[in-house]
């Protein structure tokens, strides 16, 4: 978490984590052969895992781009939770996979 600077912007640094969470896109949902995420930042290094239902990881990748396309060959159809950490924090969403 960072600190605030000597204007105690901490809560505006929140502020905008929380806007990106809404601002995320993962599409399409459901999915089929790949799904996109687009994050509305370019250049900052994130973590995406992917999560089964069962809160197993089946995928896990670092991109520093804001359009990561993901293809589902390996994924079963289901539900899974997609996390993904950026700037210290966390953003979920979740995705359907339909064969």
């Amino acid at each position: 978490m960072p600190e605030g600077d000597e204007n105690n912007n901490v809560s505006s640094f929140r502020i905008s984590v929380i806007d990106m969470g809404l601002k995320t896109l993962i599409y399409p949902n459901p999915a089929n052969d790949y799904f996109t995420i687009k994050l509305p930042i370019e250049g900052e290094s994130s973590t995406i895992t992917i999560y089964n239902i069962e809160g197993k990881p089946v995928k896990e990748l670092r991109s520093t781009g804001s359009t990561i396309q993901i293809n589902t060959e390996d994924f079963e159809t289901g539900h899974y939770v997609v996390q993904i950490n950026i700037f210290g924090e966390k953003i979920v969403k979740q995705i359907q996979i339909m064969k």
